[in-house]
């Protein structure tokens, strides 16, 4: 039988054809709510494929037919990974709960294997044997002569701690705390806004997004996206769906600037709510200083620039 605690946390949707055979999957990580639609950091992505949407159909049948249980012979039937040809793309396709985290597994593999960076978005995938900390773990080892570009958002439980927002690069971490991750945090004006989040039920979710992203913008991009909250609970637990796409550069490219948008929002915020007041950016001016950690030879900023433009 499954475990009360487990969840069916799948988000996906088949739309069948006039003849009634799979043609489209809608997934991500978004809940169709309010909540899910207006106030977090979300994703969906459609994919025209039949024999995809086919093994997605597939699985709504197994687990309609499981009932309540959680029988092993799913377990056995989620633990052989989907490969898909869905051209131009490669698309492989786990659904959980798996035995001995296989689909985990192969996130793991993914992610040391990246050669420029990884990028992420994460809600609460737990604070161990997780594919954040594998993340983590590849860029404290480091590698001679190389620099991985590391970027992410992890969105904590706000019921198990007092940051529900962190940030990551190669070498930091930051946590927010509740004014950060507030619209207060932005400018006075947004205040209104700040109690009509609160009115909203599990509002601190800001960052829903399940995203991990290994070299988007090289020869090989991956991308690892679906209801997966990355964790344990999820791979051996809980009802869900991870889905691993290659050989989509324009897709990944699409998914990197997601990423980025939500962690230079939040950036921008750490740095606006850090500052004393009088050196807190107060607007465009007219002249060229901006440039000026661009310029200088192996700054962070140099560093990132010549990452975006291919160097």
């Amino acid at each position: 039988m499954c475990s009360p605690r487990a969840l069916g946390h799948n988000k996906f949707l088949v739309i069948c054809d006039h003849g009634e055979a799979p043609r489209w999957v809608w997934t991500g990580s978004q809940n169709w709510t309010m909540t899910g639609l207006c106030t977090q950091a979300n994703n969906s992505v459609l994919i025209d494929d039949g024999e995809l949407a086919g093994e997605y159909r597939r699985q709504w049948d197994l687990l309609r037919d499981a009932g309540d249980a959680t029988p092993q012979t799913l377990r056995e039937e989620n633990t052989k990974p989907r490969d898909v040809p869905a051209d131009p793309a490669r698309v492989r396709l786990w659904f959980t709960p798996t035995v001995e985290q296989a689909d985990l597994a192969d996130g793991r593999e993914i992610i040391t294997a990246a050669q420029r960076a990884v990028l992420f978005l994460m809600f609460n995938p737990g604070p161990q044997q997780t594919l954040l900390n594998t993340i983590l773990d590849l860029a404290r080892a480091g590698r001679d002569g190389e620099r991985l570009y590391i970027r992410g958002v992890l969105n904590q439980d706000p019921g198990t701690t007092a940051h529900p927002v962190h940030l990551f690069d190669q070498q930091n971490t930051q946590k927010a705390d509740f004014e950060v991750v507030l619209p207060a945090a932005i400018d006075a004006p947004t205040t209104f806004f700040r109690e009509e989040l609160k009115k909203l039920d599990r509002a601190f979710a800001m960052v829903h997004s399940k995203v991990i992203l290994v070299d988007p913008l090289g020869p090989d991009p991956v991308v690892l996206t679906g209801s997966h909250n990355l964790g344990p609970k999820a791979s051996g637990t809980n009802d869900e769906n991870l889905l691993i796409i290659r050989n989509a550069p324009a897709l990944a490219a699409a998914y990197a600037t997601n990423v980025m948008a939500v962690y230079n929002q939040y950036r921008w915020r750490f740095r606006r709510h850090l500052q004393p007041p009088a050196e807190r950016w107060k607007g465009l001016v007219d002249g060229d200083n901006w440039q000026h950690g661009y310029l200088q030879a192996d700054s962070p900023a140099l560093r990132e620039l010549n990452f975006w433009v291919g160097e």
